[in-house]
């Protein structure tokens, strides 16, 4: 029982973190009002919270339920998703960084202003991280079909 709760817990992670991570790269449109401004950083801290559920939850899978540790860590997809897990969290960290201080600007009752060259790149690293959960979920199934090992290649 504490497997499938636990795994369910990562399936609900997974499915915040990608409704969380959509809006926020939908919502990322300049120029930016209060309202559309206060939704980007309400996403960006959904999407954090999503993460660390997953972060979470995954290492409790993977240490102590289901197939257990031995498996993930043999694993090189497992390897490969938690590369590309840690790649779209350095690439998030620019933007959340930018999103922590429009928070500090709404409070104050300011519009966050951001000039087109740091939009394009914000903008660019978003098209990354989508990238990057695309290619994380693409693993997660082929791992879940035993692909990658010798065994099930």
């Amino acid at each position: 029982m504490t497997a499938a709760v636990f795994a369910a817990l990562h399936i609900l992670g997974a499915g915040l973190l990608l409704a969380a991570f959509v809006a926020e790269y939908l919502l990322f449109r300049p120029p930016f009002n209060p309202d559309r401004a206060r939704a980007v950083v309400l996403a960006d801290i959904l999407y954090g919270v999503a993460a660390t559920l997953l972060i979470l939850t995954g290492v409790i899978r993977a240490l102590y339920l289901g197939k257990g540790a031995a498996y993930y860590l043999g694993h090189p997809l497992f390897h490969a998703k938690l590369f590309v897990f840690l790649i779209v969290g350095l690439l998030s960290i620019g933007p959340t960084r930018r999103f922590i201080t429009w928070r500090k600007q709404l409070g104050r009752g300011e519009t966050p202003a951001l000039d087109e060259a740091a939009a394009q790149g914000i903008r660019r690293r978003l098209r990354l991280e989508l990238i990057g959960v695309a290619l994380i979920v693409l693993l997660a199934s082929l791992m879940a079909r035993g692909i990658g090992l010798d065994s099930g290649s």
